[in-house]
């Protein structure tokens, strides 16, 4: 399963969200959470970077 997690300048949330959603019932050996980062500028990437866990990717989107 994979989780889909859309973002723009969430760096005050987004660990507090990637933590509640591999909290779930889901076994963890079967998902992926993937953070669409859409130009976020207040550190947001670099949070989910430093998150720590193998199953959290990051896509980081440029801005135009």
């Amino acid at each position: 399963m994979a989780v889909l997690i859309p973002a723009a300048n969430e760096r005050r949330s987004i660990e507090a969200k990637l933590a509640n959603t591999l909290a779930s019932d889901y076994p963890r050996e079967k998902m992926e959470v993937i953070v669409a980062s859409d130009g976020s500028t207040d550190g947001t990437d670099e949070a989910v970077r430093a998150f720590g866990d193998p199953s959290v990717k990051l896509i980081a989107l440029a801005t135009a």
